[in-house]
């Protein structure tokens, strides 16, 4: 596998893969050839099926590390080794689809004062990631230079896709940072390790304090930090925010993605069922007092 990684691996390079990707992908490929106990391209389409089937039904892999799988194994067999797709069938898993959870607006305003008594840096994180909708990657890499007061902008450099783009920067969120920025003076990224300045905190490490974070706020329900993604765009809309504009904060490629924020703020307007009492005459104007 050693001779087939390398060259798997510069395939992945030239196209241009983010460098978490092309970790994932060859992980994949290797973890099949461990399975089987032989190179990947010696490993026949009825054994793949079998693969599949073993990491759905023994593994217990969720249906996003299963589609994660596939989409490495159809990279491989179909664009690296170039084998056609009517001679070697990689299914594509058909997932479940679930609404993105989210959090009430009160839930977000006691994580963020819990966690002010605790670590201010996760609290200004936690402001970062609910004023902008960033995915954490992105706010993990933020740095100095990217905060554009002028243009009112936080610019997203190399987010999913390899793409930049611009983010949110409120006037409520440029005053939380310049609180921050004048208490911990970070020299290059924004958000750092604890007695390095020049390495920004890893995803992993904020995950496990978010967390500690939840047990200390005694919230039990289910949700990580990129649920204040989906918050953040499902209280845009919910404000009347035009979708293109959420879907361009976002980043998304497409709509249809953006779209589910949509239902997601429905839901959010439906609970206040009392402002939309049509039988209740006295909220129409011109209407008689009075109930049919």
């Amino acid at each position: 596998m050693t001779h087939l990684r390398t060259q798997f691996t510069q395939f992945l390079t030239i196209r241009n893969y983010a460098p978490s990707s092309i970790t994932k992908y060859v992980n994949v490929v290797s973890d099949l050839a461990y399975h089987y106990h032989r190179r990947p391209d010696l490993i026949t389409y009825p054994e793949i099926q079998h693969y599949l089937h073993y990491l759905v039904t023994r593994r217990r892999f969720a249906w996003a590390t299963v589609h994660l799988h596939v989409s490495a194994l159809r990279c491989f067999y179909y664009q690296f080794l170039n084998i056609p797709y009517s001679d070697f069938v990689i299914p594509t898993p058909k997932q479940p689809k679930r609404l993105p959870l989210i959090w009430t607006p009160a839930e977000i305003q006691h994580l963020i004062r819990v966690a002010g008594k605790h670590c201010p840096q996760t609290r200004t994180i936690l402001i970062v990631a609910y004023a902008t909708g960033l995915r954490l990657s992105e706010l993990c890499r933020l740095h100095l230079r990217d905060l554009d007061p002028g243009h009112k902008t936080i610019w997203v450099r190399q987010g999913k896709g390899r793409k930049d783009r611009a983010a949110l920067y409120t006037p409520r969120l440029r005053e939380s940072l310049q609180r921050y920025i004048r208490a911990y003076r970070p020299t290059s990224y924004l958000f750092f390790r604890p007695n390095q300045h020049d390495l920004s905190v890893t995803p992993s490490a904020f995950v496990r304090r978010f967390i500690k974070l939840k047990q200390r706020a005694g919230l039990q329900r289910e949700g990580g930090i990129h649920s204040f993604r989906h918050s953040f765009a499902t209280h845009l809309v919910a404000r009347g925010t035009d979708i293109h504009t959420v879907q361009k904060l976002l980043g998304h490629k497409n709509i249809s993605t953006t779209q589910v924020y949509v239902h997601l703020a429905q839901s959010m307007i439906l609970a206040r069922a009392d402002s939309l009492d049509l039988l209740d005459f006295r909220s129409i104007p011109g209407a008689e007092d009075g109930a049919p």
